[in-house]
């Protein structure tokens, strides 16, 4: 709690600024002044120092795309990409900059790219950039501000494809959508990512248009670790198929998996047409921690893969069959912890050879029915209750 006494020293204004402010507001109210209402781009600029009417930013200011030259928002982001040089700087977008894009991004140095002004913006795949640490991306929060994919078949995001990795970016605060067309592929391709994270990120059907899957992990064709994805929020929206997407490029092979990924708070609420919503069979050391998710009549909860956890988590009114294990050469549900989790009546069930499940203090435990197939005596389960 913090002291009213504190309160009032920080609140407190001389008396002289109060009777200025006073003065100020009685004139205008008595229309001696007009107030200026300025447009956007003018008032963000307006506060920074050295902002220059013409585009380019003053020292310690951000570049402001919609001040420079360019044929859509794209390539004035481009442009104020260039004024930057190599050093380290703040690219700001507003609806000016213009809502449709068709010019693919590039940095030539460490960015954070900030939207100042909500809308649905129409996007060509944005692509991290490769090395450590480069790249943040920062919008006015979910439902506000919106990236759409420009054309079906494409992610919104992508990780570096180039060689390198794109390690330590941070994204927060927009959601995405799909193209009204679709996609079979994922909104977010996190394949080329390395301890990145991605926090309070919607996703968000078009219709009945959807992307295959929200995020994708695999380390097919690139690396793919430490990736934490912190409130992602699905709710009430017509799919997508999976949610979360753990696979290999088709490779059969579990040296591409994705690996140490962290799931946090996840809300998957209210949706039909998931058929999955974690499908981390083709992984090791997937952590999915806290949140809810209810009422996706019909849908997988989890397939796990090897030392998946799944604790703290709300199941409720998804398939009944909410976990399944499963066996395959690429990835398999070994060594899976499933522990305090809050469930509605459903079933988790082990498949034929699988080992080391820890199923442990899941409540009520009066609605868990545990379905062993695998024949092996290395599993901890939570003992039927009796009902």
């Amino acid at each position: 709690m913090i002291p009213t006494s504190g309160c009032d020293k920080k609140n407190r204004r001389p008396s002289a600024v109060i009777a200025l402010m006073g003065v100020a507001a009685l004139v205008i109210g008595l229309g001696l002044i007009t107030p200026t209402v300025r447009p956007l781009a003018s008032s963000l600029l307006a506060l920074q120092p050295g902002g220059q009417a013409g585009g380019g930013p003053g020292q310690g200011s951000p570049a402001l795309a919609s001040r420079f030259p360019g044929s859509d928002c794209g390539a004035k982001i481009n442009a104020a990409d260039d004024s930057l040089g190599s050093s380290p700087g703040e690219i700001w977008i507003d609806q000016d900059c213009g809502t449709v894009w068709t010019t693919n991004l590039r940095f030539s140095g460490s960015r954070v790219l900030r939207f100042v002004q909500g809308g649905t913006y129409k996007v060509p795949t944005i692509e991290l950039p490769a090395g450590l640490g480069r790249f943040t991306l920062l919008a006015s929060g979910v439902g506000m501000t919106i990236l759409q994919a420009a054309s079906p078949n494409t992610p919104v995001i992508l990780c570096n494809q180039s060689g390198n990795d794109s390690d330590g970016d941070y994204l927060a605060g927009f959601s995405v959508q799909a193209n009204a067309s679709g996609s079979i592929g994922p909104a977010i391709d996190t394949s080329g990512c390395r301890a990145t994270t991605f926090e309070n990120i919607s996703y968000l059907s078009n219709g009945a248009a959807n992307f295959g899957s929200f995020f994708r992990f695999s380390s097919s064709p690139h690396h793919c670790y430490g990736i934490r994805v912190v409130h992602p929020l699905v709710q009430k929206q017509t799919g997508p198929s999976t949610v979360f997407l753990f696979d290999n490029n088709g490779r059969g092979d579990a040296a591409y998996n994705a690996n140490v990924i962290y799931l946090e708070d996840v809300w998957i609420y209210g949706n039909t047409g998931i058929s999955v919503v974690f499908d981390a069979r083709r992984s090791a050391l997937t952590s999915i921690t806290g949140g809810d998710v209810e009422a996706n009549r019909g849908a997988t909860v989890l397939i796990p893969g090897g030392l998946t956890t799944m604790s703290g988590v709300w199941l409720e009114a998804n398939a009944t069959e909410s976990v399944v294990g499963m066996s395959g050469p690429d990835g398999s549900s070994n060594g899976v912890h499933l522990t305090g989790n809050y469930i509605t009546p459903q079933t988790f069930t082990i498949a034929r050879g699988e080992r080391e499940w820890v199923v442990q203090g899941n409540m009520p435990g009066v609605n868990l029915t545990i379905r062993d197939m695998s024949g092996e005596a290395s599993h901890v389960l939570q003992k039927p209750a009796v009902h």
